[in-house]
């Protein structure tokens, strides 16, 4: 196992590489000249020829690459062309707004996805499974953004329950209780997803593991059949699901993008649209570099996680 565990470690350095190079490239396909974008409409051939030229974009493409993966190594991305500050600390600042996000709606949607999987598998075929599952027919219906604006009207505008957007109240010194207040309408719209996904794979993997064999013996053991569900079933069932369970982290912080610009909420992701709206080069490229680096971690993670709670897997 420490072998593999090393040979996943190494593997994060030649798959980050490959995706700096793909989200290199993808940006500098992106309609637009960031050059323009500094200079403004109203300038002369000659002072754009000169943004160009100091931004480097006039050289090829592989040499902008070499350059800006030279620098992003030793940490620097870059300045940003609208905020005139380097891109590392301010990506780095809005991050932990996103996990923030990302963390609740996880916790959320997971835990809740398990419960009611196994639950509607061991109530397969009754009232009881009809009405666990019918909230996952929302949730794989509806996009999050579309979601979130959903929950925005009812809770927010017509019920005026919750606030409608924001971090905390702009107009007051922020608490956690107010934090918090503003994240249960993003966590919810972004938990809505995963944990119709999680559920359904639950349930499948439920229904697996009760057609077992040690399962039908401690059945006729006379074991109580809540032992028999969290203790034998639960643990066997959850094993299949785990790695997918740990990719919903990549999902969520990607999703999160199109959740924090319903909600205002002053995460990576909405930064990221914007920059890409504004055509703030350097800015996007380090949020969406950000991203797909931890995206990239937690599958590595998840793949040890699944060794270490199965024994019987073996990795070549």
């Amino acid at each position: 196992m420490i072998w593999y565990v090393v040979r996943r470690i190494l593997a994060i350095l030649p798959i980050s590489l490959g995706v700096s190079l793909l989200v290199f490239g993808m940006m500098h396909l992106v309609p637009g000249d960031p050059a323009i974008v500094i200079v403004g409409p109203n300038h002369t051939p000659e002072t754009l020829a000169k943004v160009r030229q100091d931004l480097g974009l006039t050289l090829p493409l592989y040499v902008q690459y070499a350059r800006w993966l030279s620098r992003a190594i030793r940490g620097d991305l870059g300045n940003s062309i609208h905020l005139h500050r380097p891109v590392l600390p301010e990506v780095l600042g809005r991050f932990h707004s996103s996990l923030l996000l990302v963390v609740s709606s996880f916790a959320l949607a997971i835990p809740l996805g398990i419960l009611v999987g196994v639950q509607a598998a061991v109530f397969r075929g009754s009232t009881i499974e009809r009405l666990l599952m019918a909230p996952t027919m929302v949730g794989i219906s509806l996009p999050p953004f579309y979601l979130g604006m959903l929950l925005i009207i009812v809770f927010s505008v017509k019920l005026h329950w919750l606030p409608a957007g924001g971090m905390f109240t702009v107009t007051e010194e922020p608490t956690i209780p107010d934090i918090l207040i503003h994240l249960i309408l993003p966590a919810v719209a972004l938990a809505g997803a995963p944990f119709t996904v999680v559920a359904r794979m639950m349930r499948a993997s439920t229904l697996e593991v009760l057609r077992k064999d040690f399962i039908r013996t401690a059945q006729a053991k006379g074991l109580n059949s809540r032992v028999i569900i969290w203790r034998h079933v639960l643990k066997n069932a959850v094993i299949p699901v785990t790695s997918f369970i740990f990719l919903q982290i990549g999902y969520l912080l990607s999703a999160a993008a199109l959740v924090e610009v319903v909600f205002s909420w002053p995460g990576v992701g909405s930064m990221m649209v914007q920059s890409i709206l504004t055509r703030d080069l350097p800015l996007s490229q380090g949020c969406v570099i950000l991203i797909a680096l931890v995206y990239v971690i937690v599958n590595a993670a998840s793949d040890v996680l699944q060794l270490a709670l199965d024994p019987r897997i073996r990795y070549g």
